[in-house]
């Protein structure tokens, strides 16, 4: 997969492997379409590309939900909840 970073093309090998958690749920997104795959192979190819170049805090961080989809992410710390 081709992706654009910060003004950058990059090439992004993924496979066709599926993460699932322990209850076999899958963990990245997928389209509402069945037969549409294209929203998990560039999930993948994004995590995987930002794992390799970012640093450990960069994948919790919210920089993946903001490349997908635009939005901002805001942390809130947990000391605030009792």
């Amino acid at each position: 997969m081709k992706l654009l970073h910060m003004g950058r093309y990059v090439k992004v090998e993924v496979d066709d492997r599926v993460a699932v958690d322990e209850q076999g749920r899958q963990m990245f997104p997928l389209s509402a379409k069945p037969n549409e795959k294209w929203t998990l192979i560039l999930t993948k190819a994004l995590v995987k590309y930002l794992s390799k170049v970012g640093s450990s805090s960069a994948m919790g961080s919210g920089l993946v939900a903001y490349a997908l989809t635009g939005m901002v992410s805001e942390n809130i710390s947990l000391s605030h909840f009792k």
